[in-house]
């Protein structure tokens, strides 16, 4: 495959934290293919680990089917092959959590794919609270919008709620047999930096 988008310079990286014992976040880096994803797992034990590295390695999987294309995918192809392998996870995981009988096993998950013919489209895909940045000489602005109670109250800080729905996340991969990714347009220019980022982040700084 042609690497259109060889101009890119990609980074990333995770880690557990302090409080727990496992890691149940998981990411994706595909730059020949202009794909990019975070998955954020919830639930026991380390379900919320299997709910996150399903949904990033059937990204994976779907992305393997066309390694050996010429071009990439255009946007229109792209967006929906990533809503069926983020749905064949979602059924997946659900399938699972009720053989387990485990209950609220699931992963946010975001993600972004670039427009090889436009190269200052993208198209953000999203479930739940993990975000989508982009920080353009020096402003960041937040692309995507949570799927949560505290988005659902208009409260940005979740101490405002009533304790029992702190945390609380609307729209996840894994609850049941499919999802829906909601979709944001966005431009893209030379020099912008796009950030994806699970809630492990975004709650512990601000966006200065």
């Amino acid at each position: 495959m042609a690497d259109v988008y060889s101009h890119l310079s990609v980074a990333a990286v995770t880690d557990m934290g302090r409080r727990r014992k496992n890691n149940e976040d998981a990411y994706g880096s595909y730059r020949e293919n202009g794909v990019f994803c975070v998955a954020d797992g919830m639930g026991g034990a380390e379900d919320g680990e299997v709910a996150s590295h399903a949904t990033v390695d059937a990204v994976k999987a779907m992305l393997d089917r066309f390694a050996r294309d010429e071009k990439p995918l255009s946007l229109y192809a792209m967006k929906a092959c990533l809503i069926r392998a983020v749905n064949e996870a979602s059924a997946w995981i659900f399938n699972r959590s009720q053989k387990c009988g485990t209950r609220g096993t699931g992963t946010t998950f975001v993600s972004f794919c670039l427009d090889p013919e436009k190269p200052d489209s993208a198209l953000a895909l999203h479930a739940g609270d993990s975000r989508l940045y982009r920080i353009r000489t020096n402003k960041i602005a937040q692309i995507t919008q949570d799927h949560s109670a505290a988005a659902l109250a208009g409260v940005k800080d979740e101490r405002e709620l009533n304790p029992m729905f702190r945390g609380v996340v609307m729209r996840a991969v894994g609850v049941s047999e499919s999802v829906e990714l909601e979709l944001t347009p966005f431009d893209v220019a030379d020099g912008d930096v796009i950030f994806i980022c699970s809630d492990g982040l975004t709650k512990m700084l601000s966006d200065e």
